[in-house]
């Protein structure tokens, strides 16, 4: 089963988007902060991460590159 990863300070649109994915037949994990979903990256190790970029002053870009 493909791994998906959100990684969102909207809560709600977060919530949203996973149970769609979920139905889909994906395994969704989420994360509301940036430190989190690092972790949840390195121990989850997602086949797609959907990230939001501005998130925390716009810190998601630092995670895009790691």
């Amino acid at each position: 089963m493909s791994s998906i990863l959100i990684i969102d300070d909207d809560v709600a649109l977060m919530t949203r988007l996973g149970i769609q994915l979920e139905q889909a037949g994906y395994q969704v994990k989420t994360s509301s902060t940036l430190a989190h979903g690092e972790e949840l990256v390195i121990l989850f190790q997602p086949y797609l991460v959907i990230l939001e970029l501005q998130g925390e002053q716009g810190k998601g870009w630092y995670l895009l590159t790691r």
